[in-house]
């Protein structure tokens, strides 16, 4: 069964209100069988077609005093160090 390529899981909606997009792409990841790099532009791609839950996302990013650009850089940082110690440790 193929679900649609923009979707992705509830769980991963859930977290997304809550500001905790590194999680929704771990969610995504685990639900879907996607790579990481699949996974974040899966989320990235829902954010722009959900205004509401992109209003909540940054709602509550606003509120702990965060950017989404800040977030974004923090979450690229963190992909960019666990794929260098999957390179190189595994």
């Amino acid at each position: 069964m193929r679900t649609n390529d923009r979707e992705i899981p509830a769980e991963a909606k859930d977290a997304i209100a809550e500001g905790k997009l590194i999680q929704a792409i771990k969610i995504t990841r685990e639900k879907t069988g996607l790579s990481l790099k699949e996974s974040k532009e899966r989320i990235e791609a829902y954010l722009e077609t959900d205004a509401v839950l992109k209003e909540k996302y940054l709602a509550h990013l606003q509120a702990k005093g965060l950017s989404q650009e800040s977030v974004l850089r923090i979450a690229i940082i963190g992909f960019v160090a666990i794929i260098g110690y999957l390179i190189f440790f595994r």
